[in-house]
């Protein structure tokens, strides 16, 4: 074979390694693509899942912990009710009798850290208030429009979450038919 034969083969040789090399670059290029896309992919979906988990046991143990503050206040209305502070003013309505109940009730929220605990008479109207003393009292407010109102005239135990549409502040109420009325004692969410 000639020099210049040889010299073409080594040539050929080279370029054809280059191309080699060069298909072999973009090969190499392309998994290593494929395997970055398909492990970040993978890790996203494993820090998702466990995310999920985690977040499924936080609210877990949010909500054990807002059902026992919930339950802390549920019997509230039922010992409300069962006052002779609120059974005397309920049969009687004297003034004084209402003031001591006014006077109660704030005591009472004092003591339990609720925010509002009020008496409505069987048409809805707010007879007596915890908040008796503030410019946005709830006495002589009617409330026969509230969803636990109506649930509680039917003589179900009405739990409701709601914004006072009076106090524009969200709260759980816990209201109660007795008597003659409906003890209400709301709880600050």
């Amino acid at each position: 074979m000639s020099e210049r034969g040889r010299l073409n083969v080594k040539f050929f040789d080279i370029n054809r390694i280059k191309k080699h090399v060069f298909w072999l670059y973009v090969v190499v290029f392309i998994i290593t693509s494929l395997s970055i896309w398909k492990g970040g992919e993978a890790l996203r979906n494993q820090q998702i899942k466990a995310l999920r988990i985690d977040s499924f046991e936080q609210l877990n143990q949010l909500a054990s912990v807002l059902e026992s503050a919930i339950a802390k206040y549920q019997h509230m209305p039922t010992l409300l009710a069962s006052n002779d502070r609120v059974r005397k003013a309920l049969r009687d309505g004297f003034e004084s009798d209402i003031n001591q109940l006014n006077r109660e009730l704030e005591q009472i929220n004092r003591i339990t850290e609720a925010s509002d605990s009020y008496i409505l008479n069987m048409e809805g109207l707010t007879i007596a208030a915890s908040n008796y003393r503030e410019e946005a009292s709830f006495v002589g407010r009617n409330f026969a429009f509230r969803p636990y109102f109506k649930d509680a005239i039917r003589g179900k135990p009405g739990r409701y979450y709601a914004l006072g549409t009076t106090s524009n502040r969200r709260g759980y109420y816990f209201p109660i038919l007795f008597m003659k009325a409906i003890p209400l004692l709301v709880w600050p969410l």
